[in-house]
């Protein structure tokens, strides 16, 4: 999944357990997979999708979740500046006080 938002805050490669790749043209062995809605819900808060998170949430996905650096949503959408996407998590009830 290529990135539309040159963005600061580069999703996977500041994470403590990104994988390896073996080399750069490498690509999910099954594409057709459904991708878990927690992930999902962090991919859409680096893109910046508000429908994404939207949608996510509207599924049972807390938009508390943490990934594997502790980090949540909230953390992605703030250093990523997408003003608008923090407004709708906080009307979410997003933690605002989460520590990575």
């Amino acid at each position: 999944m290529e990135s539309k938002n040159p963005g600061r805050f580069t999703l996977g490669k500041q994470s403590s357990l990104a994988p390896k790749r073996c080399n750069e043209e490498a690509e999910l062995q099954n594409e057709g997979d459904a991708v878990d809605q927690s992930v999902r819900l962090m991919y859409s808060a680096f893109e910046g999708d508000v429908d994404g998170i939207r949608e996510v949430s509207e599924s049972g996905v807390s938009v508390n979740f943490r990934d594997i650096d502790y980090r949540t949503a909230l953390h992605v959408v703030v250093c990523e500046g997408f003003t608008k996407v923090v407004e709708f998590l906080l009307q979410k009830d997003a933690e605002v006080d989460a520590k990575d």
